[in-house]
């Protein structure tokens, strides 16, 4: 009997792009502009600046893959770092994926899209490499919810290693046994301890040792435990203590109701769980012309993750912070801005911002926040009091954003006209579109690199 990493090897291997619905495809190119747009962003940031201060001196004379709105190149590990570092530096503003609560597009597409110019995939291949990640980390993370054991961590520090090795296991074409090696490795990427949150760059290791992890596989590594996953030392064994009794039966769900279809883009700083109140609030305060002092009061029912008290209490947490990633988890603080400025403004989650402003505390006071059964994840009831005795309610039970094609350009533009000319984003833009058609990945990439100065 196969075990639990050689089933998800099968379907890895076997999967061809044929096999993907047309949705899923869409859903695919979406993610990818959404994260180009947010690299731009992140270009200019001090993270960005200091990826190019560390890795600029590794600059590849030839060879190499691309760093993103940059005209050095590197190593392909290196290059995946150095992207992801771009993506994920916009105040964490990537993308999560349901329920599984996994940022998965910071961890697929760097390592996607630096293997896939080096090796000179299709966009077909790479597309599909993109997806199969996407697809392995959702259902691992369905069978058990990192928030709820004994040392509550990010679903991300659990999961995340299996988002690159897949991604590139696909790209390198390992075949059965080099893949189902190469997972055995994922399990071994893992850390994430809950002791000082998210380390920065942690996603940009993941990226860069899933790729390393399977070009080992590729060489020819020794053969390794094939029950990494499930073993009495695997995976859940050691997180979770057990192995949960839905496992086996997600793993036989690989490739039906695709996880990528379930990523939910963020467009505020903090944890994806927060997004549907906060939009629903920013809704209700535009069309009602609301304002703080006319809010007596404000009622928040989320859909209960079952997740431990710790988690429920960073996200219904009124202050005060000793720590920005407090004010960055908390559903009141963000709710409260909302109501101060009628949106939540990057510079309230700036390092140099006061996150104990006395004004955003006495509105978070206002805010009480319950957990109810028998809702998805995106779901939401929002219940406004105000002082002239009026009770608004916004509810959403299937919240997602809308990102069609016709805002793609625009989105590309906001903040990549000052890293490229507009005539190569419209040149991306269109490449992204028509990528299942494209034969080399690599004329992709090198539209991302800015022209010589004149």
């Amino acid at each position: 009997m196969k075990s639990l990493s050689e089933q998800i090897a099968d379907f890895i291997v076997g999967t061809k792009f044929q096999d993907l619905p047309a949705a899923v495809v869409r859903k695919a190119k979406e993610q990818i502009i959404f994260f180009f747009g947010r690299a731009f962003e992140g270009s200019t940031t001090d993270a960005g600046r200091q990826m190019r201060t560390v890795l600029h001196p590794m600059e590849q004379s030839q060879g190499g893959a691309t760093v993103i709105a940059e005209r050095f190149r590197l190593l392909v590990s290196d290059a995946a770092f150095a992207n992801c570092s771009l993506m994920r530096e916009s105040q964490g503003r990537d993308d999560v994926i349901w329920p599984a609560g996994i940022h998965a597009g910071s961890i697929t597409l760097p390592t996607a899209l630096a293997v896939g110019e080096v090796k000179r995939v299709s966009g077909r291949e790479m597309l599909l490499a993109l997806i199969l990640g996407y697809e392995v980390m959702g259902k691992l993370g369905r069978a058990a919810d990192s928030w709820a054991t004994k040392l509550p961590r990010r679903p991300t520090n659990v999961y995340g290693g299996y988002g690159p090795i897949t991604v590139a296991g696909r790209l390198l074409n390992l075949d059965q046994q080099c893949m189902s090696n190469a997972l055995g490795y994922a399990a071994n990427l893992e850390m994430g301890i809950p002791e000082g949150g998210m380390m920065d760059h942690y996603y940009s290791l993941i990226n860069r040792n899933g790729i390393l992890a399977a070009q080992l596989a590729e060489a020819g590594g020794a053969p390794y435990s094939r029950y990494t996953i499930e073993g009495t030392g695997g995976l859940f064994h050691s997180f979770f203590g057990e192995v949960p009794a839905t496992l086996p039966a997600l793993i036989g769900s690989l490739g039906h109701d695709w996880e990528i279809l379930t990523a939910e883009q963020k467009h505020f700083p903090g944890t994806g769980q927060n997004t549907v109140p906060i939009e629903l609030l920013i809704e209700l305060v535009k069309a009602e012309k609301l304002n703080a002092a006319q809010v007596v009061k404000i009622e928040v029912v989320q859909p209960d993750f079952h997740e431990a008290i710790e988690r429920k209490g960073e996200v219904s947490s009124r202050g005060p912070f000793t720590k920005l990633v407090q004010a960055y988890s908390s559903l009141p603080y963000a709710l409260a801005l909302v109501l101060l400025e009628g949106t939540v403004a990057m510079r309230r989650y700036a390092d140099s911002a006061d996150v104990n402003d006395p004004s955003v505390a006495r509105e978070m006071h206002k805010i009480n926040i319950t957990d109810e059964e028998g809702h998805g994840p995106r779901y939401c009831r929002l219940a406004v009091y105000t002082k002239d005795g009026r009770k608004l309610v916004r509810e959403a039970k299937n919240f997602a954003y809308r990102f069609p094609p016709a805002v793609w350009g625009a989105w590309l533009q906001e903040a990549g006209t000052r890293l490229l000319p507009i005539a190569q984003l419209r040149t991306l833009e269109h490449l992204v579109v028509g990528l299942e058609d494209l034969d080399d990945v690599s004329t992709l990439m090198a539209v991302l690199v800015p022209p010589e100065p004149r």
